[in-house]
């Protein structure tokens, strides 16, 4: 059952199959999508029989295992994940990184996302003729149209309280003055 739900994460895919257009579509950018790959790898590993450890670490994706298991971890990780392409080695240590190209593209489609779900969130709430768009690489200006509400003075002192105070003899049920 969890294999099902790491396979259902944004970024996260069935063996040997490049990433869909939406993955990172959870506006997390890379770092969510190694995430996820990460997590799948090492499900995936663990279903196989594959004694390895998987854990994002910055840009990077590190695989930790027994010497002996080198190639059966190079192996398992090319056929697993086309998009990760080797950086470095150490003993029982390899390095993987998303590659240049897939990266801007998924960055790319994680901002479009976000500019998508930001103008729907607005639209819901009947805000007239919003203005959200894509400023640089990842960055999003939104402009809304002003208010024709008066604004109310805010309460800058902070809340208020009432004070009562009594003066004289309690009144009670049929007393008065």
């Amino acid at each position: 059952m969890e294999a099902e739900r790491v396979k259902d994460r944004p970024g996260a895919r069935p063996a040997g199959r490049q990433p869909s257009r939406d993955a990172g579509g959870d506006g997390q950018g890379r770092r969510g999508v190694l995430d996820n790959i990460a997590a799948d790898l090492q499900t995936t590993a663990g279903t196989q029989g594959i004694a390895v450890t998987f854990a994002r670490n910055g840009q990077d994706i590190v695989a930790k295992f027994a010497e002996a298991n080198e190639d059966k971890v190079t192996d398992f990780v090319k056929k697993t994940y086309a998009v990760l392409e080797f950086r470095s080695r150490r003993a029982g240590e390899l390095v993987y990184g998303l590659q240049s190209a897939r990266a801007n593209e998924l960055k790319e489609e994680a901002v479009r996302q976000a500019k998508d779900r930001t103008e729907r969130r607005i639209n819901k709430f009947g805000v007239a003729e919003p203005n959200v768009y894509k400023q640089g690489r990842d960055q999003l200006v939104i402009q809304l149209p002003a208010s024709r509400i008066p604004r109310r003075p805010s309460r800058s002192s902070g809340p208020r309280q009432a004070r009562v105070q009594a003066r004289g003899q309690p009144v009670g049920p049929g007393e008065g003055p």
